[in-house]
């Protein structure tokens, strides 16, 4: 096998341990919350914002309108979120965080935090800035 077949599959190993990541993370979410990881972000996110246009976000998670639509409309019907119109302009959608989404963003920071620190602790101190380099630098390779 060539090095250069060798680095392929140590990349494809990589990304295929990533995704299952991913898939742990996910499933933590949805059983602590009952919510996407996704839509967990999404939270946050209008929270920072205060309101965001629904368009927005299908650009921010680069996702397509429809995925975006599923997503959302949980957060709507389960009362995390409130949709609204500006200026009786009915074309835009916009978001923003209901009272039951505020009681839940600590909730989420918490265990985005507990997540990331989990996370931390198995870097060492004095690789972290290179690993995050290192994996910065691989997802732009992908993308």
């Amino acid at each position: 096998m060539t090095i250069e077949q060798e680095q392929i599959n140590e990349m494809l190993n990589i990304l295929f341990k990533w995704d299952k990541a991913l898939r742990n993370l996910e499933r933590k979410f949805n059983k602590e919350f009952d919510l996407t990881l996704n839509q967990c972000r999404v939270i946050l996110h209008i929270f920072d914002k205060g309101y965001v246009e629904l368009s927005q976000i299908n650009e921010w998670l680069n996702i397509d309108k429809s995925t975006t639509t599923r997503m959302v409309r949980p957060l709507l019907v389960n009362g995390f979120i409130d949709k609204f119109y500006m200026f009786g302009d009915k074309r835009k959608i916009y978001l923003k965080i209901s009272d039951k989404g505020k009681e839940n963003v600590e909730k989420i920071k918490v265990s985005f935090d507990r997540m990331a620190k989990r996370s931390l602790s198995k870097v060492p101190a004095g690789k972290r800035d290179l690993t995050f380099q290192m994996v910065n630098e691989l997802i732009k390779a992908v993308i």
